[in-house]
């Protein structure tokens, strides 16, 4: 799990590691279970399977217990105050807090001390929506302190090292391979989908919708779709016929082919229209597809989109952006991945009542986050949509901005830059010049003197050389000649013996 077991030894060396401080009151909290669970469908815990990972935007629940029991007594976490601090991507954290949620009926046999009563209490870490598919991880500490409050349930202090993997679920573990799921899912070549020049997604939450896209070299990419009504619009629009297909704003390489069903006996009579961040609507120009039984949209973003039997009004973006259809198949922007939550349903599930919880946490400042790079009409991401059941005593804020990229260090060149300025004249170069031909020169008179030297030396020592040694060379050279004129006699006896 990447650098996990680093940042687990890291919180090892800190004051103390997931210790519990002893407690005052007989009954009150011992502890923080070490697994964290997710919700389920329904909205409820589920205790049946601890988690891996968080997916951005979800929360995890780590359940409070007095020794091995279950905490489901309000007076125990009254008066209770929640500090963090965390060591490592700190900013994906959105909120901190005690929730009391209900667990899934599955789970209930997992229940200790709390008889048939299936709400108890959690230690909530709500983390904010990520534009990326890369995992992250997640070191800190949160710290539990009830000093006030009735002594029967008092306790001091209980630090808890969280050491959490952020990412996405992998498309195998959620759907399968080219389902899409409700909730998103992380896919990729091999796992979620083949390259194929026309791969063929589908999603379940609508079976009869799909998406037809070159997947040749696309790379890892989050994918997710709902059908929840948006509440927002249809108040807006009440006698209109509306069907809401939620995407997630996810940016595919290639442009495809999306496919949405109307209702039953549609024959390309209703509106199509696109919905960007912040529930703004522009007409997108989709054609009957009679073959499908569905419009067809060419794009490569799965957004959002509304189906209606009226015309409804639009209002343009302030980016500047169309819609989320693209012939092009162009975002106009970096080509990251947006992923945007779909809109808060107005359904919750039954027996979903929480208790606030007052904790020490000061809200989190929300902050603006860059628009989603798509041709829909986009600016910023809208709030996370509500869970069933949850309640805490702070304000909902806006999940804080995820932490940017470090900036690129430029070096910078302190010398004074003279690239601008005018070129210098060829006089330096003409003195040089000077300067080589006169070293040449010198270097040259300097070798002729040495050879001159050497010449009129070496004929000083012939004339001075010794008399009888000339003489001899002279007699040597007399009898050389005598001794071939004594050759050339001999011959000539030769000659005349012969004749």
């Amino acid at each position: 799990m990447k650098r996990i077991l680093a940042g687990l030894l890291a919180l090892a060396m800190m004051a103390s590691t997931a210790v519990f401080a002893s407690a005052e009151g007989e009954n009150a909290i011992t502890g923080i279970s070490d697994s964290f669970y997710l919700v389920d469908d329904d909205g409820y815990v589920d205790l049946t399977r601890a988690a891996d990972n968080v997916p951005y935007g979800e929360t995890a629940y780590f359940p409070l217990k007095e020794n091995s029991r279950h905490v489901a007594d309000s007076k125990k976490v009254e008066k209770i105050k929640v500090s963090d601090k965390w060591e490592e991507n700190g900013t994906y954290v959105k909120d901190v807090s005690i929730l009391r949620k209900r667990v899934s009926a599955d789970s209930e046999k997992y229940l200790s001390g709390v008889g048939g009563n299936r709400l108890i209490y959690f230690l909530a870490i709500e983390t904010a929506q990520k534009s990326a598919t890369k995992d992250q991880d997640l070191f800190g500490r949160v710290t539990l302190k009830q000093t006030t409050g009735d002594k029967e349930y008092r306790f001091g202090e209980i630090a808890f090292d969280v050491a959490i993997e952020l990412g996405y679920v992998s498309a195998s573990k959620s759907e399968g391979e080219g389902i899409i799921p409700i909730k998103p899912a992380s896919f990729s070549k091999r796992d979620g989908f083949e390259e194929e020049s026309d791969y063929t997604f589908e999603f379940a939450a609508e079976s009869n919708a799909s998406f037809v896209v070159n997947t040749n070299g696309q790379g890892t990419i989050v994918l997710g779709m709902d059908i929840d009504f948006d509440d927002d619009i249809g108040d807006e629009y009440p006698t209109a016929d509306l069907y809401f297909y939620n995407g997630n704003y996810a940016q595919f390489n290639r442009t495809g082919t999306l496919y949405l069903p109307g209702p039953s006996g549609d024959e390309g009579d209703y509106y199509v229209y696109a919905i960007d961040s912040k529930g703004r609507l522009s007409r997108v120009d989709a054609e009957w597809d009679e073959y499908e039984e569905c419009y067809a949209i060419r794009t490569n973003i799965l957004g959002r989109y509304v189906l209606s039997d009226e015309k409804l009004s639009t209002k343009s973006s302030s980016s500047g952006s169309s819609s989320a259809s693209s012939s092009s198949g162009s975002a106009g922007g970096s080509g990251e991945l947006v992923v945007v939550p779909p809109p808060s349903s107005s359904t919750a599930p039954a027996s979903s009542t929480t208790q606030p919880v007052s904790s020490s946490t000061a809200p989190r400042p929300s902050s603006s986050t860059p628009p989603p790079s798509s041709s829909t009409p986009s600016s910023s991401e809208p709030e996370s949509s509500s869970e069933p059941e949850e309640e805490s005593s702070e304000p909902e804020s806006e999940p804080e901005e995820p932490e940017s990229e470090p900036e690129e260090i430029i070096d910078v060149d302190t010398e004074p830059d003279d690239s601008d300025a005018p070129e210098k004249s060829g006089l330096g170069a003409f003195i040089w010049v000077l300067i080589i031909v006169a070293l040449l020169a010198v270097a040259a008179a300097a070798g002729f003197v040495l050879y001159a030297s050497r010449a009129g030396s070496s004929k000083k020592r012939r004339r001075s050389a010794p008399r009888s040694s000339r003489s001899r060379r002279r007699d040597d050279d007399y009898d050389d000649y005598d001794e071939e004129d004594y050759d050339e006699d001999d011959d000539y006896d030769d000659r005349d013996f012969r004749r």
